[in-house]
């Protein structure tokens, strides 16, 4: 099937470009529907409204999203398990409020102890803390008994 060119800057019709030649560019732009408008020449709206009317190109643009994100996390679960202090500090931040962890907003956490739930860290005193907990790791790792003979205290707890 021949494509036709509209007379706005040589962007195929949206009617004329095949079902199939649409679902091969998602897949080369692994779901990303700019990337995919650019090489089939058309508007994003166009893939969209394509998404729209094919659910199962939709579904085809979900996966290569939930992969990505997939991927993302097991690079930050390597991350984490290799002791790098961002991704340790990601993961505290965003996953770990529960636990006394991440940031708060000025208005909370009133406590003023250096170890109170909810209590805004410095740059430079989670900087500490990931090192402390860093040489506990080791030590743990090489068999030493933790400092003071017992196991730390959890944040916040006594």
């Amino acid at each position: 099937m021949r494509r036709k060119e509209d007379a706005a800057g040589g962007k195929f019709q949206p009617d004329v470009i095949p079902y199939e030649t649409v679902r091969a560019k998602l897949m080369e732009a692994k779901g990303q529907v700019y990337i995919a408008a650019r090489l089939l020449k058309c508007s994003p709206s166009t893939v969209y409204r394509r998404l729209e009317n094919y659910p199962e190109l939709r579904e085809l643009c979900d996966n290569f999203q939930g992969e990505f994100v997939d991927t993302a996390v097991l690079q930050l679960h390597i991350a984490v398990g290799r002791g790098e202090g961002w991704a340790i500090r990601y993961t505290l931040d965003s996953q770990g409020k529960d636990r006394g962890y991440g940031q708060t907003r000025p208005d909370e956490g009133s406590d003023d102890r250096p170890d109170a739930p909810g209590k805004v860290l410095t740059d430079d005193e989670l900087d500490q803390r990931i090192g402390d907990l860093d040489k506990r790791i080791a030590s743990a790792k090489a068999g030493a008994p933790p400092a003071g003979g017992r196991a730390p205290a959890p944040p916040g707890g006594s």
